[in-house]
């Protein structure tokens, strides 16, 4: 593969892609894990436990997806602007093997994994000053979409739910979702 293009480093320092990408092999930052919520090889779920300056957003399995995402971001950004510090490789890897034991003793359920990752994320937003957004709220909403989904798998998005962000309620739509296909506000 050929690739082209410059980089201009600190200090007037250049160097084409090619060879930056020479400078660090890609096989040494390469995040190998499993099919898991606790990726293995990431500190916070975040952090490359082998270079503290590699980040990795997104990367376990999840019920949360843009909160998660979002609550990750702002972690790895204070990390890069100084206000987190990342300790050691040692405790990095002590992190890593904690949220594993952790997975592999509280997981054996869908709403296990809730409550997993629920916990994760208020680690996260604690940690920062991410927006108040209340997670066991959310938490209590994915049961409740659950167990809608246990009753009648295609009828659980014909419920209403009340947002965690505002308090109001979904309004309940005048046609079945399975018979919907315009995506427009009914």
């Amino acid at each position: 593969m050929h690739l082209e293009g410059r980089f201009d480093g600190r200090r007037g320092c250049h160097y084409s892609v090619h060879r930056l990408l020479a400078l660090f092999p890609v096989h040494e930052l390469k995040l190998r894990t499993a099919n898991r919520f606790a990726a293995a090889s990431l500190y916070k779920g975040v952090v490359f436990a082998d270079n503290s300056k590699l980040f990795y957003l997104g990367m376990q399995n999840q019920c949360y997806t843009f909160t998660m995402f979002d609550a990750q971001a702002w972690y790895v950004r204070d990390v890069i602007m100084g206000r987190i510090r990342v300790p050691d490789r040692e405790a990095r890897m002590a992190d890593v093997e904690d949220r594993v034991a952790r997975e592999d003793a509280s997981v054996k359920k869908l709403s296990d994994v809730v409550c997993y990752q629920s916990d994760y994320m208020k680690e996260l937003i604690a940690e920062t000053d991410y927006p108040k957004f209340d997670v066991d709220a959310t938490k209590e909403l994915y049961f409740e979409c659950l167990k809608h989904k246990e009753e009648k798998i295609m009828g659980f998005r014909d419920n209403c739910y009340k947002s965690a962000m505002t308090g109001n309620m979904s309004r309940l739509s005048r046609t079945l979702w399975k018979d919907s296909f315009d995506d427009s506000v009914d």
